[in-house]
This record gives C-alpha cells, structure tokens and sequence, in this order.
C-alpha cells in the first residue's frame, strides 16, 4: 500500500511540475504565437484580475485559477478541487495575443498564461498555446 501511495504522490508532483508532455501544442500555431514579452508591466490596483476554471491541463486534480494584484505583486493561483492550493508570483508583460503574465522563476518549458481578447485564459508554453481555461463570471 505505501509503495502505491508514494507511486501516486510521484505522479501527482510530476504533472504539477510542468514536467510533462512537452509536445502539445496548439494545432498548427506557431511556437509563442508570434508574441513577444519584453516590458514588464507594473499593477495597476489591488484584487482579483481574473478567474478561470481549469478542467484541462490536469486530468487528475481540477482547479479553479485566479490571477489576482496583492501587495504591489501578482500572483498566478490554482485552487484545485481537493482544497489545496498551489501559488506563484508572476509579471505582466507586453503581449499581441492579450495580457501576458510569466513566473518570476520560469520553468524550463517557459509556461506563461494570457488574458485573450474574450477574456478566457491560454495556458501557453514554448511550443504555444496548450489549453484553454475558460472565464469564470
């Protein structure tokens, strides 16, 4: 049983990770979409930015995800199903495609998230965009 547990623990931390299947892309689109990220923008005001949920990108744990200003600082946070939670602080960052926000401590697969024009979340990468999130109202 213990040996089981510690086998679901790995696997649930992998896919948290990012560490996972670096192939999907989003069907054609070219790497980062032709969008650049260069000037760091500063927030604007305190609260939430917005609210998102994620039935995608983890087939295990599904979550709810907030972009919210606190502090002088944003945060990238997915509230996941189960009541955990897991937290980052982004930056925004100029974008063609919308608001663009990229981990203070990137990932090897350069994850980064952005508001698109319909306010839904594309959960993007280095090979583009890997999900959709789709506003929560």
């Amino acid at each position: 049983m213990r040996i089981f547990l510690t086998t679901w623990v790995a696997l649930a931390l992998l896919i948290l990770s990012g560490c996972g299947d670096e192939s999907a892309t989003s069907g054609g689109q070219p790497p980062n979409g032709g969008e650049q990220s260069s000037q760091v923008i500063a927030p604007s005001k305190e609260g939430v930015i917005g609210k998102w949920r994620d039935n995608v990108t983890n087939p295990i744990f599904h979550s709810n995800v907030t972009i919210l200003a606190k502090d002088g600082k944003l945060y990238y946070v997915n509230e996941y199903d189960d009541g955990s939670e897991k937290r980052m602080e982004v930056v925004e960052n100029k974008s063609d495609l919308g608001r663009r926000f990229d981990p203070v401590i990137p990932s090897r697969l350069e994850d980064h998230w952005v508001i698109d024009e319909n306010g839904d979340l594309l959960m993007r990468d280095k090979h583009g965009t890997a999900a959709v999130a789709k506003k929560i109202e």
